[in-house]
């Protein structure tokens, strides 16, 4: 079994993937009672589904499904689907939604974090990282990047923070400028003879763009030129990397 950091995180990164579809898709069933003076339900969980029927203030309904922005609902009549905005009163008096956890996702995280995979090439050798995105503010992303370079005569690990910035958030395709410091741990391969482990600090600055599809997936592609100081050697490096991540 191959148990190198690359292959870890890719692991890491698809079980967050499956957790974070099951939580989309999961709710606890529970009896409400509806306070707004009326609830549309349609036949599937969008707009693009037909309007089936509406529950009045009073009715009562048991939740089943949750996609995204929608509950699947149990009622008298059958069952349909209900936009949760238009619900927010019922599912905050019946204590289902929103709860602790949503409240913190929804102040702190949504539309904040982001966990993504990126795969590209460092000075031409194969690259492979994940990194760990916060909003600061609307222009500002602090990101925490780890990323693992397999070479022709020894293999590097990389650990960087960087400081994003995105300021034409307006446009579909967003330009960024980054600026970062870190470390790389240098590994030279074990068929080399006398070759010693090396690792210095260094500095980085970088360009790119990115996508938002949906909701939640993102779509970035950077350029960045690195500088690490080993001891008595200052050495220069050009990355050339894309990936996707999830946003919350």
């Amino acid at each position: 079994m191959d148990s190198s950091p690359a292959h870890i995180a890719a692991s890491w990164f698809l079980s967050l993937l499956l957790c974070w579809l099951w939580a989309a898709t999961a709710a606890a069933q529970a009896p409400v009672v509806v306070r707004e003076p009326y609830v549309e339900l349609h036949s599937g969980p969008g707009r693009g589904y037909p309007a089936i029927y509406a529950l009045e203030r009073g009715d009562s309904a048991e939740v089943l499904e949750r996609q995204h922005d929608w509950l699947k609902l149990r009622t008298l009549r059958g069952e349909g689907w209900a936009r949760r905005a238009d619900m927010s009163e019922t599912l905050t008096a019946a204590g289902i939604y929103p709860d602790r956890r949503s409240e913190f996702v929804r102040h702190y995280l949504a539309g904040r974090a982001e966990f993504g995979i990126t795969a590209g090439s460092f000075e031409k050798d194969p690259l492979i990282g994940l990194y760990l995105g916060y909003r600061l503010f609307a222009i500002a992303t602090l990101e925490l990047h780890a990323a693992e370079i397999s070479g022709t005569f020894s293999n590097a690990r990389l650990y960087r923070a960087d400081l994003v910035l995105r300021p034409r958030a307006e446009l579909p395709l967003k330009p960024h400028l980054s600026l970062g410091i870190g470390r790389i741990e240098n590994a030279p391969r074990d068929t080399l003879v006398d070759a010693d482990e090396d690792d210095a600090p260094l500095w980085a600055l970088g360009i790119g763009a990115s996508t938002l599809i949906g909701d939640h997936l993102l779509l970035r592609a950077d350029w960045r030129y690195q500088r690490a100081e080993f001891s008595g050697n200052d050495e220069e490096f050009q990355e050339l990397s894309a990936g996707f991540a999830l946003r919350f």
